[in-house]
């Protein structure tokens, strides 16, 4: 049986992209370093994985997003502010998917497709 991807989760991946949109822009008009565009790769990476369900890809993405709240905190407010802005955007819909990246023990089926079928 095919897992279908929670609608809610849809909230995470766009705004993951648009996130990965806006430094590429920065990336091309500011002549930005390198790691601008590594970080644009694993945004991509993210996206991929969290449309196919994939743990590490859950795992990461809560781990680089508490990350870069350190690393804002540690520039200035309104990096922070951001940061935690960008942060509820992405975070919170994929909380609420939990169950879809870690399925029940003992269930063939995840307890969002037994909350939402079809």
């Amino acid at each position: 049986m095919e897992r279908s991807m929670p609608k809610l989760l849809w909230v995470t991946l766009i705004a993951l992209f648009c996130i990965a949109l806006i430094q590429t822009r920065v990336f091309i008009e500011l002549k930005a370093p390198v790691k601008l565009l590594l970080n644009i790769l694993i945004n991509a990476a993210f996206i991929i994985g969290l449309a196919k369900g994939q743990k590490w890809a859950y795992v990461l993405t809560c781990f680089f997003v508490l990350l870069s709240i350190i690393l804002a905190f540690a520039n200035s407010v309104a990096a922070l502010a951001g940061s935690l802005f960008l942060t509820c955007i992405v975070v919170i819909p994929m909380l609420f998917c939990t169950d879809y990246f870690f399925p029940r023990l003992g269930s063939s089926e995840s307890l969002w497709q037994k909350k939402n079928p079809g």
